[in-house]
């Protein structure tokens, strides 16, 4: 569905498109630019914290730099999640907060770098093939339903709110931030073990990326509330679908809070200063301010 009928089916407020409208054409023109006389596309990371908007946001970006004559695709790191029954190997090999997806070791790693490996060298000696999650039934979509690429675009964009996330130091990982680590990984081996994953699997496809795109929260209680938001319509779609939702799917927006706090708290101190364009937004996920910055 795109984004009109989102706004015809009431999903959107009617004054999305204006403002989207707004923010991204600088931002789709800088990119052009970036873009430059490349061989090859130019990859750009749409970061920012859980439930802000990226995916949306960079949808519409992508429509605009199509309608410029710029060919652009979007996918997310989200579609390359684990299934549950994948998680659930790792969460009994490793530890029980695994279960959780979303989270750095829940993601299908060689995957999205098997394909941001094809995308980089731009060429396409065969159709590309691009999984997609089916979050309903938490599980990757069978192969007949995975996108296809057949021609190179002159620009990617990969959203993902682990994108940019780093590794901490070991003592940075003693205190625990809040009551569900000082009590579900006391022994800090839940948090040892996302640390690795993050250094040896997740920072390694950072370097994929030309250019570095950052939505910024006011505040991390904005975020809390922002996924809160997000679930509840979630847990309303799925109702309205008559679908079957776990507990753990139910009571997932309390406790994914708490787990990437850690990590979003650190992402949001440091990404500001290292992304090339940043987008400041307010307590409602609004773009309040565009600043170009580390572009020569």
């Amino acid at each position: 569905m795109g984004l009109e009928e989102l706004i015809t089916a009431d999903l959107l407020p009617a004054d999305v498109l204006p403002r989207l409208e707004f923010w991204c054409h600088p931002l789709a023109e800088a990119l052009i630019q970036d873009a430059g006389d490349l061989t090859r596309p130019l990859m750009v990371a749409v970061s920012g914290p859980p439930a802000a908007s990226k995916a949306l946001f960079t949808d519409f970006l992508v429509m605009k730099l199509n309608e410029m004559g710029f060919p652009a695709i979007h996918f997310r790191v989200a579609d390359f999640r684990l299934s549950h029954h994948a998680r659930e190997r790792v969460a009994q090999s490793v530890h029980p907060l695994m279960m959780y997806p979303g989270l750095p070791g829940t993601h299908d790693t060689r995957e999205l770098e098997r394909v941001l490996t094809t995308l980089r060298k731009g060429e396409l000696a065969q159709p590309l093939h691009i999984p997609v999650f089916d979050k309903a039934y938490d599980v990757r979509a069978s192969f007949s339903r995975w996108r296809v690429l057949r021609e190179m675009p002159r620009i990617v964009l990969v959203s993902g709110w682990t994108l940019g996330v780093m590794a901490q130091d070991a003592s940075s990982l003693q205190q625990p931030v809040n009551a569900m680590e000082a009590e579900l990984d006391a022994d800090m081996t839940w948090r040892r073990a996302v640390n690795r994953l993050v250094s040896d699997e997740y920072q390694p496809l950072y370097g994929y990326f030309d250019r570095w795109v950052f939505r910024k929260p006011p505040d991390f209680a904005s975020v809390a509330r922002w996924i809160a938001e997000d679930q509840s319509q979630w847990l309303k779609t799925m109702e309205e679908r008559e679908l079957e939702v776990s507990e753990q799917q139910r009571d997932f927006a309390s406790t994914f809070t708490q787990l990437c706090q850690r990590l979003v708290t650190e992402l949001v101190d440091v990404m500001p200063t290292k992304s090339d364009y940043l987008l400041t937004l307010n307590s409602n996920r609004r773009i309040t301010s565009f600043a170009r910055q580390r572009v020569s």
